[in-house]
């Protein structure tokens, strides 16, 4: 009778808790949010120091990203 109790017991608990890691919500991360440039022409002029250039992000975003460009 005991042994039945104990039996029981550890499988409804050993249930219990299967079920309730199961029900855990865990956020998967995010993808890299690639970058686009948008420009109307191709390149850098070599007289010009500074430039203004649009980027597009291929998803949508609620905080700002650091990005870094290097030329080269």
């Amino acid at each position: 009778m005991l042994k039945t109790k104990l039996k029981t017991g550890l499988l409804f608990l050993s249930g219990f808790f299967i079920v309730a890691m199961g029900c855990r919500k865990k956020e998967a991360p995010l993808p890299d949010n690639l970058v686009q440039f948008e420009s109307d022409n191709q390149g850098l002029p070599a007289d010009v120091a500074e430039m203004t250039v649009k980027l597009k992000l291929n998803r949508a975003t609620d905080r700002d990203i650091p990005v870094v460009v290097s030329v080269t």
